[in-house]
């Protein structure tokens, strides 16, 4: 198995996700998948009984930190150069081939604003180009600072949002 496919489903393990969130996010194999639980378990508790004073999420890592870099797959970033600059340099990143689809976790903005702008924009034609504008302007004016807030302060995970419903047909509410 090539080793940036293992580390990203490792990564994945590490964070809390199940290997049926790791099937579904990046389209593996269950049986490979299966697999590298089974392995990525197995060299855990191996650690953690290798020295039993530190705790399991520290010795499942194999490295001190907990971010993997990655790029998009802009063409600079695609080009064989950098990709092997950073296989030698940051042996924990992510290939462009490994890019996760429709990702919020790992791209808020693209995922959360944009796709929130865009619907809201997109409820009535645009004439002309200042008219697109200027409305996504307005939505981008007009979005709630709290859930901004609350998607920054997750780290563009997942959030909460209770929203209040008026009981009534009163606009008032």
């Amino acid at each position: 198995m090539e080793e940036e496919k293992k580390h990203a489903m490792f990564t994945s393990f590490r964070a809390g996700r199940s290997p049926k969130e790791v099937i579904e996010f990046f389209n593996y194999p269950k049986l490979t998948v299966y697999d590298q639980t089974d392995e990525f378990v197995a060299e855990a508790k191996r650690k953690v009984n290798k020295d039993g004073n530190k705790s399991y999420a520290n010795r499942s890592s194999p490295t001190p930190s907990t971010r993997t870099f990655q790029q998009d797959s802009a063409p600079a970033h695609k080009s064989k150069e950098t990709q092997a600059w950073l296989l030698e340099n940051l042996p924990y990143h992510w290939s462009p081939d490994l890019w996760p689809p429709s990702s919020p976790d790992c791209n808020p903005l693209d995922y959360f604003n944009l796709g929130m702008v865009e619907n809201k924009t997109n409820k009535h034609a645009h004439n002309t180009l200042d008219s697109l504008r200027a409305a996504i302007v307005e939505e981008f004016a007009n979005m709630n600072k709290h859930r901004l807030e609350m998607v920054v302060a997750a780290d563009g995970g997942y959030i909460e949002i209770s929203i209040y419903v008026c009981p009534s047909f009163n606009k008032n509410c």
